[in-house]
């Protein structure tokens, strides 16, 4: 909700560190995204690099907390976009887009009026 920290998941090639990693250019979004795993998974081997900060190791194992300066204004409601029939069908096609790779979800009924 409002004033909650968000904690991005780090992801990490499956595989131990920088091993088995694959130029970005020579696969696509989604087969690249099949090979991902919760970067603290390499928690071990991430310790026994040399010359690791405690804040790195501290940050893989318990995730990076997004400090906010303020926070958020409060909520107003939906703005609605108006567009054309073309314009609703690209945008239409996007959201699909999105919601497929899983970059976003469907907001629940009961936070629809909340600033989700």
């Amino acid at each position: 909700g409002a004033g909650e920290l968000a904690t991005p998941k780090g992801v990490f090639p499956a595989g131990k560190p920088f091993q088995d990693t694959v130029l970005a250019a020579q696969t696509t979004p989604e087969a690249s995204l099949e090979r991902l795993v919760p970067l603290v998974d390499h928690l071990a081997a991430w310790k026994l690099l040399p010359n690791v900060s405690a804040w790195v190791l501290r940050t893989e194992e318990r995730g990076y907390r997004i400090q906010f300066g303020a926070p958020p204004p409060p909520f107003n409601g939906v703005c609605p976009t108006l567009v054309g029939p073309k314009q609703g069908l690209v945008m239409e096609q996007e959201v699909a887009t999105l919601l497929r790779k899983e970059a976003i979800e469907v907001v629940p009924p009961h936070d629809r009026e909340s600033g989700f």
